[in-house]
């Protein structure tokens, strides 16, 4: 049997995350090599210095493949992004009288027809996630396949993106001597290294707390209804300590990770902290006041996660409670305001389902990099990606605009 080697490629705001991995018989899957190398080329999930990206892709892949002796040409990658919406859509299609039974073919065509109407042409699908079908006015059905039909209905779940955006991605990782395999949105794929299929029946809220953004997505009954960015993540909380506090992105940054905390409560009220060198000396402040900045602006965060779960109705539909995971998930105290705003149970979603030199791998910094490896696994199970080809915009344009002059003309 054909060794089955996996590439994931995390191309984060502050870093880029690379493993390749090796599908062993139990289902685990054993990790070859692991990288993590700065990233000074997107903001906020995007991409804005294109050299900068391709220089920081080529340093993690290049790495990942001296320490497994494998060749790379194929990654999974993800995308992230304030551009990246979801919402959704219905579509249906009447099964003829001498068909009768619902087919692939039919099924397929129901999707197509909620696709249709729902998408500028300067977007592009990245997911399209059935939530489940209605046989003859009969809802709920998951798999309608072979059953006898007159009509045939679809709610779809879709996340889409702008496509140039989405294009800078690959056209990054082209550069840099790689295809890509997929492109995955960074909570999908983080869910995979980090939510249990229990969990997905019971419902769950996954919050993906990272550099650039804050990403949320809801499973219930088994499927994502819900999908949320917020631009900023943890940058934003070290641009508000450097304007507060009077000093560099640099050192903000590097304080709030040596010191950082969300409980401000529990300090020591004379604990203080070095700024910097100052004229009189050294500058200092106290921790707690510090870290009453961080504690404001994750607070702000998980309300505005809140507000829109409760708009939806999701939260009491989510018994598995919360998931957090991402960089700034391992903040002390993360957890329990989770906790104290949501008012539900609150866990951090470690990885599983891995192994490096015969260890686990299970913190929370390599989830969406090992998510991507799980997502390539379950390949069969995947639901529609993007066309990555350099001329895929053009086609999928003209594909619209000819379905739409059939139907209608």
């Amino acid at each position: 049997m054909k060794e089955r080697i996996i590439v994931g490629l995390d191309v984060g705001t502050s870093k880029i995350s690379s493993s390749v991995c090796k599908l062993e018989k139990n289902n685990m899957a054993k990790v070859l090599g692991i990288s993590r190398v700065p990233c000074k080329g997107l903001k906020d999930g995007v991409v804005v210095d294109l050299d900068e990206t391709i220089d920081s892709i080529e340093k993690a892949i290049e790495e990942v493949e001296r320490q497994s002796e494998t060749e790379v040409y194929t990654v999974i990658v993800n995308v992230n992004g304030g551009h990246i919406r979801g919402e959704n859509t219905r579509g249906a299609v009447i099964i003829p009288e001498k068909e009768s039974e619902v087919t692939k073919k039919m099924m397929d065509k129901a999707i197509d027809s909620a696709k249709m109407l729902a998408l500028p042409l300067d977007r592009q699908f990245i997911h399209i996630i059935p939530q489940g079908y209605t046989v003859d006015g009969q809802e709920g059905i998951r798999n309608p396949l072979g059953m006898y039909a007159t009509k045939l209905e679809v709610e779809l779940y879709c996340i889409d993106g702008m496509v140039t955006l989405l294009q800078n991605v690959v056209k990054g990782v082209n550069m840099a001597g790689y295809e890509v395999g997929d492109l995955v949105f960074s909570p999908i794929a983080a869910s995979y290294a980090v939510v249990e299929k229990e969990e997905r029946e019971l419902g769950v809220i996954l919050i993906d707390i990272g550099a650039g953004t804050a990403d949320m997505i809801v499973f219930i009954r088994g499927n994502i209804r819900d999908a949320v960015v917020v631009p900023g993540g943890g940058d934003k909380i070290i641009d508000n300590l450097s304007r507060t506090f009077r000093i560099p992105h640099s050192i903000a940054e590097e304080l709030m990770r040596r010191f950082g905390c969300t409980q401000s409560s529990t300090i020591k009220d004379k604990e203080r902290i070095y700024l910097r060198e100052g004229i009189n000396g050294k500058n200092s402040v106290l921790r707690q006041e510090f870290c009453k900045v961080i504690e404001s602006d994750m607070r702000e965060l998980f309300e505005e996660f809140k507000s829109r779960l409760e708009k939806c109705n999701y939260k009491e539909m989510a018994s598995s409670g919360l998931i957090i995971t991402g960089g700034l998930s391992l903040m002390d105290g993360v957890a329990e305001l989770a906790e104290e705003v949501f008012g539900v149970n609150v866990r951090l979603g470690l990885v599983r389902g891995f192994e490096n030199t015969g260890k686990p791998i299970v913190g929370p910094l390599y989830a969406t990099t090992f998510g991507l490896i799980r997502y390539g696994i379950d390949q069969d199970n995947r639901d529609i990606g993007l066309d990555t080809k350099p001329n895929a915009i053009f086609k999928r344009i003209t594909n619209r605009l000819r379905a739409l002059y059939e139907e209608y003309f």
